[in-house]
């Protein structure tokens, strides 16, 4: 297999779709472990490693982030012997969903389907390529998979990694485009994602176990919020990070909105995706009918000007006095 090969790529996605029975597949003969509340410590530790150290697939990880509401119900994972991933089914209102993965010498993939009663759709594949420490380097996507099979173009997305630490750096995120001829696959154009900018990834995990670590019982609101931006000084520097405040009586109504008033604050960065990871520090009040102002800020004008909007604001100043209920400190993907 060489994976710089359009068409190796495209006929290894065909042979795997064509040689798989996913309706017979043998992942349902390896031990499952559903992801929930009291996920068993080997889906744990695989959902907790870094992002592409040990990767659980693309569409896996979209699977549990959309359900963090009810920690991931309806996930199963299927694990081989070795501990490594053979597959994962999630249900859905629209079918079965799947993602079956298989290993090679010095790459995996991994395959989509989607079944709804006698229908069945192969879509996404994936190769995801090993560098000499185990993690992964490179990310190939067949957007559409066997479905825009016979179309006249393909969409192949390269996705390229590094890591420093716990940090792992986007280093090119291109899409090329192919026109298929009777000769194979030739090239037409290519669409960069993040040009030559170097997209940090950060998922916040550590900076939202100081934060934890350092919030402790009888702080004060000032010494609370001042912890929060001392925190994220300790992030890589990132050109994308983007800090809201919000706090008071929110004068919209929300219906999963249990507390009447809160100051909140919300660090967000980019994933590799579309999406944003998210520290969010949540303080919460003893209930009162008072009506408090309500303020709302960002980061505009970097981190220190909007830490002296806070500690200035009216909302602030009706809040600071008040009784602290509990602060919550969580760590979670849009």
């Amino acid at each position: 297999m060489d994976l710089n090969n359009v068409s190796d790529l495209i006929n290894g996605m065909k042979e795997f779709y064509d040689t798989h029975d996913i309706r017979k597949t043998d992942i349902f003969g390896y031990d499952s472990f559903e992801l929930g509340r009291k996920a068993d410590p080997k889906i744990k530790e695989l959902v907790s490693k870094d992002k592409y150290g040990e990767y659980i697939g693309f569409c896996t990880r979209s699977w549990i982030d959309s359900d963090r509401d009810n920690q991931g119900g309806g996930i199963t994972f299927y694990l081989r012997p070795d501990g490594r991933p053979a597959g994962v089914w999630k249900p859905n209102m629209i079918g079965d969903l799947y993602e079956i993965f298989d290993y090679q010498d010095g790459y995996y993939t991994s395959a989509m389907y989607t079944i709804m009663g006698f229908m069945e759709n192969k879509s996404n594949f994936i190769y995801y390529v090993l560098g000499d420490d185990g993690k992964v380097s490179e990310m190939i996507q067949i957007y559409g998979g066997m479905i825009i099979i016979n179309s006249k173009t393909i969409n192949i997305t390269r996705m390229k990694f590094e890591y420093d630490g716990d940090t792992t750096i986007l280093k090119s995120n291109i899409t090329y485009i192919y026109k298929k001829t009777d000769d194979g696959y030739e090239f037409v154009e290519q669409e960069s994602g993040n040009g030559d900018q170097e997209r940090v990834i950060d998922d916040q995990s550590e900076l939202g176990e100081e934060l934890r670590a350092r919030i402790t019982d009888g702080m004060s609101l000032e010494e609370i919020v001042r912890t929060f931006f001392d925190v994220v000084k300790n992030a890589p520097e990132n050109p994308e990070e983007d800090i809201q405040f919000v706090a008071g009586t929110n004068p919209y109504f929300n219906p999963f909105r249990t507390e009447n008033c809160t100051l909140e604050i919300v660090r967000s960065t980019p994933t590799e995706g579309d999406e944003f990871y998210q520290l969010d520090m949540t303080v919460r009040f003893e209930s009162e009918d008072e009506e408090i102002p309500y303020d709302t800020n960002y980061n505009t004008e970097g981190n220190d000007a909007l830490l002296e909007f806070i500690l200035g604001c009216a909302s602030f100043n009706a809040l600071k006095d008040k009784k602290i209920r509990g602060v919550d400190i969580e760590v979670y993907e849009t």
